[in-house]
Parts: C-alpha cells; structure tokens; sequence
C-alpha cells in the first residue's frame, strides 16, 4: 500500500534535523519533495500519466522516495490518499478534487474550472455547493428507488 501524501501548495512536511539555522528552513521547505507533489510534477511533464486519478497512479508507477514517480515494472500496489476532516476546509477539499480530477499537473490545474484559475476560497465555495447539490441528488435519487419498488 502506497500512502499519498495530503497538503496544500507551501505546506508540505519539512524536517529540521535541529542544525539548521532558520534562514535555511525556507531552503529545507522548499527543496522536499511529497508523493503529491511528485505525482504533479509527473503528471506535468508526461501526459500518457494524465489518465489516472491520484489514488490509482500506484498501480502503474512507484514512488523513488523523495525524489520521482517511476513507471512500475513489476508487481501492483494500492494507492491511498491520507483523509482530510471538512473542519480542515483546504485540505479536506483538495482531497475531493484528487479523487475526482484525472492527470492533475500543478495545484493551479485542480482550481481551474472552464479555463480560468479560481481564488482557493472561491473553488472552496464552490465545492461546498457542489457538495450540497450532489448531496440532494443522491437523496432525490434514492427517494425515487424506493418509490418504485413501493
């Protein structure tokens, strides 16, 4: 099992081995690389790779930790995505979107709707009241399937 990382552009998990000076822990941040950000990056650069949700990119490529995805020679693994509580709103709705959006090439690519870039609380809004709808549609679905078989 392949664990994906969770977390917002500039927010990723940095390690400080406790001799590092502060003004270098900008430079520690800024040169890790996640699973999540690895699989963008990929994602990015080769597009027979944009086919896949982020969940299922572990069945075809591994992981070199901290460094890249590689096409999988041998073997499968299950892809999961480290959940998010709602009260988290950034990365709870990021993870909806990587378990929707195929082939994800930066984070600007997950908040782009017809074409144009949304603000991150706009796109947040917006999932939230796509959520609501879908929410109602399910209710209204299953009403109805109980209804017929009344």
């Amino acid at each position: 099992m392949t664990h994906l990382s969770l977390h917002l552009p500039g927010h990723q998990p940095g390690y400080n081995a406790g001799n590092v000076y502060p003004d270098q822990i900008r430079d520690l941040i800024e040169g890790s690389m996640t699973a999540l950000m690895a699989f963008v990056s990929y994602n990015a650069q080769n597009e027979h790779s944009r086919q896949f949700l982020c969940y299922e990119f572990p069945q075809h490529f591994v992981y070199i930790r901290k460094i890249v995805w590689q096409k999988r020679q041998k073997r499968t693994a299950v892809g999961r995505i480290y959940s998010a509580s709602p009260f988290l709103r950034g990365r709870y709705y990021l993870h909806l979107l990587l378990t929707v959006v195929q082939g994800a090439t930066s984070f600007e690519n997950l908040r782009t709707v017809d074409g144009v870039v949304k603000h991150r609380h706009s796109v947040y809004d917006t999932l939230f009241g796509m959520t609501q709808v879908l929410l109602l549609l399910l209710v209204s679905w299953k009403v109805l399937e109980v209804c017929r078989n009344v």
